[in-house]
């Protein structure tokens, strides 16, 4: 009978490892420029991961505003503002090499309120870019190539998509009206919505073939926001009956992407250099939450998949939006509110298996004894010639160590059983998919431990009386000897709460656990600790 539900949990260890590297998530908040009025949000990051940019408050003369920022390496900068009376300005895009950053900023030269597109470089500074009505400046810059030299945006004065090339500003089509949100990395394709065809929709522009509309399914409009580093895919969303988000490509047209569970509205925000991974926005029955969407496992919760499946502890983080992600498609920025409930720009690193071959994520535990563990999981969809599994020394590693025991099972086999192991012992399992002539990264560590030498049913030590064994809830526990504590543990290991009945402890409730299998262990005359097994039905 399966009783008991594991997720993947990574294991604090460096390894340098000679293949199938075994790489953690990793997750950070972004941190503030002033301490003393803490807000930051991230909206874009280079194509290696390393440069966020984004927008944080910051004081200046006694004035608090939202200005720019570039992230690199722990260290949150300032970038400034046109005007230099009175914070406020906001990075939208950095260049792929992380050298340029883009977005807009107040200006001598416009009105209150309003603002002038921007460009920095650590050369240079923070410059104006202007806009189509010189006595009118109201702009702002939104993407830029990897090289810093194509830059687009759009004009609030005239209602136009911008594009700046080497600095100089120009039309993409001087009767089009709409804006360009993103660039393709050698700057030669631009998306963005435009009115085309009398319909608001998505459009991907190049020198050579002009505005090409997307569509607006269902009578509705749609927005294009991103597109991947060749220009071949595009991602945004479209609006008919509901908001959702899309991906588009030559060959497949406009694709919705659904939402997550409960939910009704979606955005894609960005895509991978290779047109496979997307982030965004989703609503849900628990609200706002950031996505990751991939092919071969649709939309997914970013943060339950970094808890769940990288073993994370993110409790009190809200992630409300993936705003970018990285060309390798490995790290995630977006804006969120910290466990102290401040909005707060994080960063996400999520290693992704070779060649797109899943490992197992879920580990389920059939049945332990003494020197023996039954288990399965959960298939990978990416599963062609069954799975390796190894059993291990707490605190080894497959690549590095021998295994107690391990396996391959046959296509299609997704449990294993393993014997010849050590009583009241403490293993980690590893598992591995065998796809089409590759192997996946390692799911787990899965923790798991044996029970002392005993049986299930009442024990066999005559000098120790533990029953009913199965139980409901009560275990009555007799000895000669005193019982200083007693602790309960999960067949993970994990310590968990029950009810001590008096003073004695010599009967405990566990009814609060759910069914499975647990460990109870005692410390008698302060000096003896013994741990045995116990069925809660």
């Amino acid at each position: 009978m399966r009783t008991h539900l594991f997720y993947l949990a990574t294991c604090a260890l460096t390894l340098s490892l000679a293949k199938n590297t075994f790489a953690q998530a990793t997750f950070e908040g972004l941190g503030f420029l002033s301490e003393a009025n803490k807000f930051s949000q991230a909206f874009d990051v280079s194509d290696d991961g390393s440069v966020i940019v984004g927008i944080s408050v910051s004081e200046h003369d006694g004035v608090f505003g939202g200005e720019a920022f570039r992230w690199e390496d722990g260290i949150m900068q300032g970038l400034g503002d046109l005007d230099g009376a009175r914070p406020d300005s906001r990075a939208q895009g950095v260049s792929g090499n992380g050298s340029v950053v883009v977005g807009y900023s107040n200006s001598p030269n416009t009105a209150f309120l309003e603002w002038e597109a921007m460009k920095w470089a650590a050369d240079t500074g923070m410059v104006g870019l202007g806009d189509f009505v010189e006595e009118m400046l109201y702009s702002e810059a939104t993407d830029v190539s990897y090289d810093g030299s194509v830059i687009v945006g759009r004009s609030y004065t005239t209602g136009k998509p911008m594009l700046w090339i080497n600095g100089e500003l120009q039309y993409l089509e001087e009767d089009a009206f709409g804006e360009a949100w993103g660039i393709s990395s050698d700057g030669s394709v631009v998306v963005g919505s435009a009115d085309i065809d009398d319909v608001q929709q998505a459009f991907r522009w190049t020198q050579e073939t002009g505005f090409e509309g997307l569509g607006a399914p269902g009578g509705g409009y749609s927005v294009a926001f991103k597109i991947s580093a060749d220009g071949n895919t595009v991602v945004g969303f479209q609006a008919g009956d509901n908001i959702e988000a899309f991906r588009w490509a030559e060959e497949t047209g406009m694709e919705a992407l659904g939402f997550l569970p409960g939910g009704n509205y979606s955005s894609a925000k960005d895509v991978s250099d290779d047109g496979a991974t997307l982030v965004g926005i989703s609503n849900s029955e628990d609200g706002f939450a950031a996505f990751i969407w991939r092919e071969e496992t649709g939309m997914q919760n970013l943060k339950e998949l970094l808890e769940t499946e990288y073993g994370l502890d993110l409790s009190g983080w809200l992630l409300s939006e993936a705003t970018a992600i990285s060309a390798d498609g490995t790290t995630i920025v977006g804006t969120g509110v910290n466990p102290d409930g401040v909005s707060e720009g994080w960063k996400a690193v999520i290693p992704l298996s070779p060649g797109g071959c899943i490992a197992p994520n879920t580990f389920l535990l059939d049945e332990i004894t003494d020197t023996t563990v039954s288990f399965s999981w959960e298939p990978s969809p990416t599963e062609v010639n069954g799975y390796n599994w190894f059993v291990m020394n707490f605190g080894a590693f497959p690549d590095m160590d021998d295994p107690v025991a391990g396996g391959t099972t046959e296509p299609g086999i997704n449990f294993a059983f393993a014997m010849g192991l050590t009583p009241g012992t403490s293993y980690q399992v590893y598992l591995q998919t065998k796809c089409d002539g590759e192997e996946s990264n390692y799911g787990g560590p899965f923790t798991i431990m044996t029970t002392q030498d005993m049986g299930i049913g009442e024990n066999n030590n005559p000098d120790l009386l533990f029953y009913p064994n199965p139980t409901t809830g009560i275990i009555n526990i007799q000895t000669k000897e005193k019982i200083n504590s007693v602790s309960v543990y999960n067949a993970a290991g994990q310590k968990v709460p029950f009810n001590s009945l008096n003073k004695e402890n010599t009967s405990i409730d566990i009814s609060s656990l759910s069914g499975g299998i647990y460990f109870i262990e005692l410390n008698l005359n302060n000096k003896t600790i013994k741990r045995y097994k116990v069925i809660r039905r």
